[in-house]
């Protein structure tokens, strides 16, 4: 959740996850890093590996949802959505930036509804004009 003193937890997923928390790092605002796995960066190439642990070593604090890596493609799917239902679980308000498209950000948002109802942010990027 969005608070005056705190950002409250983030995916840090590449895309919209890395703006925000680069914008709260410029801001001074606190956030949490909310990582699925261990290691979720190892196949990343290596300059977007070291941005990722720039943003890491800008959180106030990190949870690791899964302590160990997943054994497979498969297994790293469930973990990441298991992170998502834990940021709708530990959160009161969220922000989504989606358009429709299934995957990861629509299980996301379609959990958060089940949960919460429709209390839910959504910025659609394709509506924004630059």
């Amino acid at each position: 959740s969005l608070q005056r003193d705190h950002a409250g937890g983030v995916g840090l997923a590449q895309g919209a996850d890395w703006d925000f928390c680069t914008v709260c790092h410029q801001l001074g605002i606190p956030f949490v890093g909310v990582v699925p796995f261990p290691g979720q960066e190892s196949r990343w190439p290596t300059k977007t590996q070291q941005q990722y642990r720039k943003l890491l070593s800008h959180c106030a604090g990190v949870v690791y949802v899964s302590k160990s890596p997943p054994q497979d493609n498969d297994e790293a799917k469930r973990m990441l959505n298991k992170r998502n239902e834990w940021l709708c679980c530990a959160a009161d308000e969220m922000i989504a930036v989606f358009d429709g498209s299934a995957g990861g950000t629509g299980n996301c948002v379609r959990y958060w509804e089940r949960l919460h109802g429709r209390r839910l942010r959504r910025i659609d990027p394709r509506e924004l004009r630059c």
